[in-house]
């Protein structure tokens, strides 16, 4: 598989939006989560966070997991079959034919 530049480009560029769009958001809610905590105004707030923590990951889990992994495979087998295409092309047998 060939590597376009300006497709690498525009997938980074989108990688790294979403990135800081989401930390934006985490440290946001960081900093309300600081506030909330320090007033004492919910009780087992830790506990609480954390509990949530664990059903989104495994949430996130069940969405992201397998999709990445056929990704990857995906990739894999393209790479695999553009190394295949060019060991073909280079291929000069010596041999009589049978």
């Amino acid at each position: 598989m060939e590597a376009k530049p300006e497709k690498l480009k525009q997938v980074l560029s989108l990688i790294f939006s979403h990135l800081k769009a989401l930390e934006t958001e985490v440290l946001a809610h960081r900093a309300v989560f600081a506030t909330v905590k320090r007033l004492g105004v919910v009780p087992d707030l830790d506990e609480s966070l954390q509990a949530a923590t664990q059903r989104a990951e495994q949430t996130m889990s069940a969405k992201y997991d397998a999709p990445l992994e056929n990704a990857l495979n995906r990739i894999d087998e393209s790479a695999f079959d553009e190394l295949l295409v060019k060991l073909l092309e280079k291929w000069k047998p010596t041999d009589p034919v049978n």
